[in-house]
């Protein structure tokens, strides 16, 4: 997916594309990928060029609008690390149908909403056996997994390692 950066963006850029920063920002909910990473470190230095010459940039852009879809998901998500998954709820919070819904995150994303909210999961697993002394079934219920044995599995696939084993070699950051 290309991404073009929004300097000055005009009345044809979609309602929900927002300042710079809260589309840098919502680049990093959505994960880290290479690509996204990239784009946000692409945005930056002309951010902090608004934010000198901040005369250059039209009133219209700081207007509020309203998060795009995929936006609100992914907010919903991110605010919702702890509570067990509910497609239906997802697409409630971004204002679509489930089945709309579904199509629509998978084409912005490449993933389908579960897997993405997984993804959240294990990302925000990997900060808290990193950052604290929590143990492993103590991170499995802060982000809203039951099972441990569930969880032990789901990490490994999404790192490589087991969450015993992440903990351990800090070579993994």
């Amino acid at each position: 997916m290309s991404r073009q950066i929004p300097v000055r963006p005009s009345r044809s850029d979609s309602p929900g594309s927002g300042p710079l920063f809260d589309q840098i920002f919502s680049t990093f909910l959505k994960g880290c990928s290479t690509s996204d990473l990239l784009y946000a470190n692409l945005c930056i230095p002309f951010f902090l060029a608004l934010l000198i010459m901040p005369e250059n940039l039209p009133k219209e852009y700081f207007a509020t609008a309203a998060a795009n879809p995929t936006d609100r998901a992914l907010r919903y998500m991110q605010n919702h690390l702890s509570e067990p998954v509910v497609l239906e709820n997802i697409a409630h919070a971004a204002h679509l149908s489930t089945s709309f819904f579904c199509r629509k995150f998978k084409r912005d994303t490449g993933y389908l909403p579960v897997a993405w909210f997984n993804h959240l999961r294990i990302q925000k697993a990997c900060q808290l056996l990193h950052f604290s002394d929590l143990r492993i079934n103590e991170v499995t219920s802060q982000i809203g997994i039951d099972d441990p044995f569930y969880f032990s599995r789901l990490f490994k696939k999404q790192t490589g390692v087991s969450p015993v084993e992440y903990r351990k070699n800090e070579s993994f950051i």
